[in-house]
């Protein structure tokens, strides 16, 4: 996400990702150039799956006059706002029926410079909402792009605001005198790439016959438009936690006096924020190769993320099924409890049943839970 911060080999993956230059031109004005980033567009087709399913905006090309979002008439035009200006998703799908040529979403400059000290919790809130409001919706042939808040785009946001706010006639007298802005994209449709990747797995042995410790994590943030993710809480965070142990462990298996009688398994998932697709077809490969025991041997799975900072003080352990007294699992979080207490951080276990009628994963363990795996996150 943009304030939290790509696929294995059985997962066909396709997304388009370019740097875009947005150009403003007014009649009686000079051209205004200014950077601008794509919502996403991605399609993802599983082995076992033969409907392609395609989420984002397809289409790149902008060549429409401007408007403000509460214009009359807004078919064929394209619509500069604010992203503050969409508070929920059926407001921002209600934009779309009206069939736009292209929507431009000015964000707030202190998303540009990233400092947050003067503002309120409400406004992050809003930013929240709005970015839901913008994740899973199917793909649309309307170009949506992003910008930063500039002083030129201040002005042409309030001019397009005078405009819709005339009447009929007063409308026809300032188109006929005044400027109205042209807006057009620079560069060419993007080509789709396609990419086929792989989770990265690494292991520490420990001695012979041992059963296996799972230490998973995802590698990539996601946001409305790729090129704006940030991941420090979310994906790098896990990712650099996961090393962290990789490297302090890794030193107790050096010797084999110190070697323990465990195997740690490290598996980092790519594009796993797309519905923890990765590590669902991660499972997959493993239960249907039957010369693999990994899943069986695998005694307890520990999935990490937003492991950054903690605002409230605590450690939050995700379940799907609250582990059994005198299970290693039990056992794990007992001792992750008195660890947390050392550092000043309450350890808060939620418990949540997996809801199976639905399809969409709210986190990691879900996956691992299907295949009967110890696992929480």
């Amino acid at each position: 996400m943009w304030l939290d911060d790509l696929f294995p080999g059985e997962w066909k993956f396709s997304m388009a990702v370019v740097p875009i230059f947005l150009l403003c031109i007014a009649p009686t004005e000079a051209s205004y150039e200014f950077p601008a980033y794509r919502i996403y567009q991605y399609d993802y087709q599983s082995a076992d799956v033969t409907d392609r399913e395609a989420f984002g905006s397809s289409v790149a090309q902008v060549s429409f006059e401007g408007r403000a979002p509460d214009a009359k008439q807004i078919t064929r035009k394209n619509v500069v706002m604010n992203l503050l200006d969409i508070t929920s998703k059926q407001s921002f799908n209600s934009l779309l029926e009206k069939n736009p040529g292209s929507v431009l979403i000015i964000l707030p400059d202190f998303m540009r410079t990233e400092d947050f000290r003067n503002v309120t919790k409400e406004t992050l809130d809003q930013i929240a909402e709005a970015e839901r409001a913008l994740l899973d919706f199917p793909v649309t042939q309307i170009p949506i792009y992003f910008s930063y808040e500039t002083a030129e785009l201040k002005q042409i946001q309030e001019e397009l605001k005078d405009l819709s706010d005339m009447s009929g006639a007063s409308a026809v007298l300032y188109a006929g005198s005044a400027v109205l802005h042209q807006f057009s994209v620079t560069q060419k449709q993007p080509e789709v790439l396609k990419a086929q990747l792989d989770a990265i797995e690494s292991r520490l042995d420990g001695i012979s016959g041992s059963p296996t410790i799972l230490v998973t994590t995802k590698m990539d943030a996601f946001a409305s438009s790729f090129a704006l993710a940030r991941g420090a809480n979310s994906a790098a965070s896990g990712l650099g936690v996961t090393l962290e142990i990789a490297r302090s462990l890794s030193m107790l298996f050096i010797d084999d006096s110190t070697r323990p009688q465990y195997n740690i398994l490290f598996a980092i998932m790519p594009a796993d924020s797309i519905n923890y697709v990765s590590t669902r077809n991660w499972l997959d490969a493993k239960d249907k190769n039957e010369n693999s025991a990994t899943l069986k041997n695998i005694h307890l799975a520990i999935c990490l993320d937003a492991l950054g900072s903690s605002s409230d003080g605590k450690l939050y352990a995700h379940v799907s099924k609250r582990p059994a007294d005198g299970t290693l699992g039990n056992k794990f979080l007992k001792s992750l409890e008195a660890a947390a207490s050392v550092n000043s951080l309450e350890l808060e276990l939620i418990h949540k049943k997996i809801n199976i009628q639905d399809e969409s994963r709210k986190w990691q363990h879900e996956r691992f839970a299907f295949k009967k795996v110890q696992i929480f996150s």
